[in-house]
């Protein structure tokens, strides 16, 4: 029986995965493979946290193929290099892959189909649509969500999802294999991964786990998704990220006639990753690279007391402390948080969105390219249909109208837990009677804030009215 080889890159798993299909659907033995491309640029390869993810997901897709009688080889190096010697060594008649979308990736993509020796097959992948489907009227992209958002809902449904999984049939020899703990994905003393293996189960199953689970608070995502002291949220991100589960998949279960809010709220999440990837598509360097570029000239503080205090929750501000030590602990942040933090480094701070992208690239299980820097140049005003600069999160109101019992800071800020509502986001105004009581001792058990919100917000509104004036 003649062999194909279906190679995984974000698409880990065997439900909905239109290549593995048609590649089942040739009737020949298939070698599922995966490249661990080392010969990308540095600022395009994963983040500590995201090769935590990746080792436990290539487990766990060996192990489904394994019950089904197949196996994943592994190999590393250049994508290209590898594929010509496993198609050398199975002479396999063709490879089957998930499309992907991130321009550099969409480049080698092309050269390899050029340069490799047989059919080099791309099949739908990790978006609800196809990027060239989805235009404006004048047939360019869009740069504003929301007429983005209408013109991917007059498309109709995204293409159904097929979640059966196909036959897969083992090749009569199996090529050689890496083994996984070689590629040293996991990280080494001290072991930091405690917390995110606490939180999270990488794979398949662990994405219809989480999927499960998201049904009973779904029809409330529009009203509970902001608020980081409920479990409000999908947290179906790293599962999408890794395409262990499909977006249309997802998109299946939750579309509804009946026009509930949480499920239309959380299509529309849906979306807006669609959205970021439109946008990366548009500007391969937007995650250094302003959009709106007169934030070039934007005077930016070089401050690595300040940047070092937010990284580790240190800020004296108790909603920023609380979303940054989840995100160390676990490699995740509550979306509200992620938008207040970012705010806070931005705004309160002048430290440039870069250095606070890059530290979400590390930190974070769902670590994304084109959400990551959308996201950030978002709140940093400088991105396309941003959030204003002079929008500036007010840290204590936000803490208080989002977590108003302070639940989700006594969880992450347990220094500070035994304080009265009244005072879990502004702990310097407890009375010193209160503060003795609880036991903290401001500037030693729990820091002062490091900047003075009132100050930092005019100090950024000046800088602001500066480079327009320029």
């Amino acid at each position: 029986m003649a062999n194909v080889i279906l190679l995984f890159h974000r698409d880990l798993r065997l439900r909905d995965h239109a290549a593995l299909k048609n590649a089942s659907d040739t009737g020949h033995s298939i070698i599922p493979l995966y490249i661990h491309d080392n010969t990308i640029p540095e600022e395009n390869r994963e983040g500590g946290a995201s090769l935590w993810w990746l080792n436990h997901s290539l487990s766990e897709l060996d192990r489904a193929l394994r019950q089904r009688g197949s196996r994943l080889i592994l190999r590393k190096g250049s994508r290209l290099t590898e594929l010509e010697r496993i198609v050398a060594e199975t002479h396999a008649e063709a490879v089957f892959i998930s499309r992907r979308y991130a321009p550099w990736e969409e480049r080698q993509d092309q050269e390899i189909a050029q340069r490799l020796s047989v059919p080099y097959r791309r099949f739908r992948g990790y978006l609800l649509f196809e990027p060239e489907d989805v235009k404006t009227k004048s047939g360019t992209p869009f740069r504003v969500f929301t007429p983005f958002f209408k013109a991917c809902l007059a498309l109709g449904s995204p293409f159904p999802a097929d979640n059966t999984v196909p036959e897969i049939a083992a090749p009569s020899t199996w090529p050689v294999s890496e083994e996984l703990r070689d590629w040293c994905l996991l990280p080494s003393k001290p072991d930091w991964s405690g917390g995110i293996s606490s939180s999270w189960n990488p794979g398949e199953a662990g994405a219809l786990e989480r999927l499960d689970a998201f049904r009973s608070v779904v029809d409330r995502y529009d009203e509970d998704r902001d608020r980081p002291d409920r479990e409000g949220t999908s947290r179906l991100s790293p599962h999408l990220h890794f395409g262990e589960i499909s977006p249309r998949a997802c998109w299946l279960e939750f579309s509804s006639e009946s026009g509930l809010g949480g499920r239309n709220a959380f299509l529309r999440e849906l979306i807006w990753r669609e959205f970021s990837y439109h946008l990366l598509a548009q500007f391969p360097d937007m995650a250094q690279i302003p959009l709106q570029k007169k934030f070039l000239k934007f005077p930016w503080r070089v401050d690595h007391q300040n940047l070092t205090a937010w990284q580790r929750g240190r800020t004296g501000y108790p909603i920023i402390d609380a979303g940054m030590r989840q995100l160390w602990k676990t490699g995740w942040m509550h979306n509200r948080v992620r938008m207040i933090v970012a705010s806070f480094l931005i705004k309160h701070l002048l430290i440039g969105w870069q250095n606070g992208q890059n530290w979400f690239w590390d930190t974070l299980v769902d670590a994304d390219p084109a959400n990551n820097a959308a996201s950030w140049q978002w709140v940093a005003g400088c991105g396309a249909d941003a959030a204003p600069f002079f929008r500036i999160f007010n840290p204590m109101t936000q803490g208080a109208k989002f977590d108003p019992n302070g639940n989700y800071v006594r969880e992450w800020v347990p220094e500070i837990s035994q304080l009265p509502a009244k005072f879990i986001h502004e702990p310097w105004l407890a009375p010193p009677e209160i503060l003795a009581r609880t036991n903290i001792r401001l500037g030693d058990s729990y820091p002062w804030p490091i900047v003075d919100h009132k100050l930092a917000r005019q100090r950024a509104l000046d800088t602001l009215n500066r480079i327009k004036g320029e």
